[in-house]
C-alpha cells in the first residue's frame, strides 16, 4: 500500500554479517566491511526500501543470447520494472548509469538522472576527446533525449540526464 515519491534511488547496500555464506563480500573502504551484498531501489525522500536484490557472485544476472546489454543495465531493469510506466525519476551512481541504459528507461517510462564515468560505452564522443582543466566553462552534449555535462573539480565529474526539458540549460560556474 506504500506509494513512493516520484524520486527513488539506485544503489547496493552490504549488510553486517560475519558468517559463513558463499556470497560474504569484502570491502575495506566501506563501514560495513564484511556482509552480504544487496541491490536496492529506495524511496529518495524517507529512505524507504522499495525492492532488493541479493548478490549471488558474478552469475547474479543473467544477460539473454544475443543481448549487447551491460549485466548492470539489465540488472537496472529487472529492479526498476515494476516501476514502468509510472513517471518516476530514478537517481544512480556511475556504476549504473549508461547511455543505453538511460534510453531503455525513458521508453518504458521512467526517468533517469546520475553520474556516469565518461568510457562508458555509447557516450558522446566529443565529451570522451575533451580535456577540462579546474576552472574551465563546462561541457554539454545534448541529444532529442539525452542531455550529458562533464566539468572538471578535483576530479572529472560527468552527469547525464532523461529528465526535465534538454532545451534549457542554466549553468554557473563558481
Amino acid at each position: 500500500c506504500y506509494c513512493p515519491s516520484p524520486n527513488i534511488s539506485l544503489d547496493e547496500a552490504t549488510l553486517a554479517f560475519k558468517g559463513i555464506y558463499p556470497y560474504k563480500v569484502y570491502n575495506p573502504k566501506k563501514p560495513v566491511r564484511w556482509g552480504l551484498k544487496e541491490y536496492c531501489v529506495n524511496d529518495a525522500v524517507n529512505g524507504y526500501n522499495l525492492r532488493n536484490f541479493p548478490y549471488t557472485g558474478k552469475n547474479t544476472i543473467t544477460i539473454p543470447e544475443g543481448s549487447k546489454k551491460l549485466k548492470t543495465e539489465e540488472l537496472c531493469l529487472q529492479l526498476l520494472q515494476p516501476f514502468e510506466q509510472s513517471g518516476i525519476t530514478v537517481y544512480t551512481d556511475n556504476y549504473y548509469s549508461s547511455p543505453n541504459l538511460f534510453l531503455d528507461l525513458q521508453r518504458k517510462g521512467i526517468g533517469a538522472c546520475g553520474t556516469v564515468r565518461k568510457n562508458r560505452t555509447n557516450m558522446p564522443p566529443q565529451l570522451k576527446a575533451t580535456n577540462l582543466n579546474k576552472g574551465d566553462p563546462p561541457v554539454f552534449y545534448k541529444s532529442d533525449t539525452l542531455l550529458v555535462s562533464s566539468w572538471q573539480d578535483k576530479q572529472r565529474v560527468n552527469i547525464i540526464s532523461t529528465v526535465g526539458n534538454c532545451d534549457t540549460v542554466q549553468k554557473q560556474v563558481d
